[in-house]
């Protein structure tokens, strides 16, 4: 059951505002007092969000989120803030724990306490703790919790992150980074492609988006289709025994029974609409094992088939990706350019924007490298003609005379020797023959 999500700064701030739904919640910094059990939406604040900076390690069914907000206190005050989660956090994060939270590397002091909310939070409970800013101070606050994927009738996934309420903060936020990992490269299960653009996706398939003195547009909504969990849930309901079993073996990263009883069911007229889902796990397996080239024929024929339904886009995506990165192990160049070339030339129906995205950096990424490899090797080119003009004139250079090789210099210096020895011998014959021409008194 999906949950909605929010961590608010409340009395002076906003803190942690993270929920899971797919239309905008608004949270807002709170009023609370020892008198009351409720807390309000405050009308304005003192504090401002120097920065916030996100890292959400994406599981499937649950991700892992840790943040570091660095907050000001603006006024010449010392003030009270209190901060809190929504209740609904309270039944996945233990609050009795609370050595997740640190202000300024110390651990919140004082008791947790619940409130009540009041407006458009109505009915809803916080869970807080007190935090003490003095004048003109600056904090780092750093947290983490977990949360619960949002899961579609499809089997797709959903993260969240509710950018827009950043601009509940005091002035506009100086700098935010967020950051989006996955347990292994999936770029090319983002199916629909990840709203807003990110500003950058790395080799490795991780989602950043950077904002600087912006407020940022719109809430960071990002969808992921984890087709083997996909192909062993709906193998696991299809009430069939042997593609049950199949299902458990991966669950149970069982890879060699599952290649045993996925090739034996599709030695018998398997089924239609399950006979693609038992070759993803069958081509899987062969990647675990390290079996490249049993994998590659399986996604190549997964790359052919037409009974893939919902799961075309991610699952032929998936198939090349591996391609790709089979070749890049093996330093196929060339192969790694016919994928990327085949990606590029897929319509819009057949791949995403982020797949495609990836695809066209790659593409740059080996241009680039080959561009450098060009220029080293004509360097080296150079250094070695360089190298064989030095040796060709060097006087260590040997010289076969008779069988025997002796460097250069010594026959330069024999040379010299013998050249000197003959101009002095021409020398001294021109003196005698010049004492025989003088006349004698």
């Amino acid at each position: 059951m999906f949950k909605k999500i929010c961590l608010i700064m409340i009395t002076a701030t906003l803190f942690l505002p993270i929920f899971i739904k797919p239309a905008i919640v608004y949270a807002a910094p709170l009023i609370t007092d020892n008198e009351s059990d409720e807390a309000r939406v405050m009308p304005s604040s003192a504090i401002s969000l120097l920065s916030l900076k996100a890292t959400v390690d994406v599981g499937i069914n649950n991700s892992d989120v840790s943040l570091q907000y660095v907050i000001k206190n603006n006024s010449d005050k010392p003030v009270h803030i209190t901060m809190g989660y929504l209740e609904n956090v309270a039944k996945v994060y233990d609050f009795s724990r609370g050595k997740d939270i640190y202000i300024n590397g110390q651990l919140p002091k004082g008791n947790q306490v619940v409130k009540l909310g009041t407006g458009e939070y109505t009915g809803l409970r916080w869970m807080t703790w007190p935090v003490d800013i003095k004048a003109n101070q600056t904090l780092v606050i750093k947290g983490t919790l977990s949360l619960h994927n949002k899961l579609l009738n499809d089997g797709t996934q959903v993260m969240d992150f509710p950018l827009k309420s950043m601009a509940l903060w005091d002035g506009a936020v100086k700098q935010i980074e967020l950051t989006f990992r996955f347990p292994q490269p999936m770029i090319y299960a983002m199916d629909p492609t990840p709203k807003p653009t990110p500003t950058k996706i790395s080799d490795e398939g991780n989602l950043v988006w950077r904002y600087s003195n912006v407020e940022p547009p719109e809430d960071i909504i990002v969808h992921f289709k984890p087709t083997e969990f996909i192909a062993t849930e709906r193998l696991r309901l299809s009430g069939n025994k042997q593609l049950q079993s199949i299902a458990q073996f991966y669950n149970n990263d069982d890879y060699v029974n599952v290649i045993n009883a996925g090739e034996r069911y599709l030695s018998v007229k398997p089924s239609a609409q399950y006979e693609p889902l038992v070759q993803l796990l069958l081509a899987r397996s062969y990647t675990e094992l390290l079996q490249s080239d049993k994998a590659i024929e399986l996604y190549n024929r997964l790359l052919s088939s037409n009974k893939l339904g919902d799961l075309a886009v991610t699952v032929k995506q998936q198939a090349l990706f591996y391609k790709y990165t089979a070749a890049q192990q093996q330093n196929d160049v060339g192969e790694q350019q016919d994928v990327l070339d085949r990606i590029g030339s897929l319509d819009d129906e057949e791949s995403t924007p982020a797949f495609k995205s990836w695809a066209a950096e790659q593409k740059i990424n080996i241009q680039a490298v080959a561009i450098v490899k060009e220029a080293e090797k004509r360097a080296a080119e150079q250094a070695a003609r360089k190298a064989a003009q030095r040796k060709r004139f060097s006087l260590d250079r040997p010289i076969n005379i008779d069988g025997y090789n002796i460097a250069l210099k010594y026959i330069l210096a024999a040379a010299f020797i013998i050249v000197i020895i003959i101009i002095t011998l021409i020398l001294r014959s021109k003196r005698k023959k010049r004492r025989k021409r003088m006349p004698r008194w």
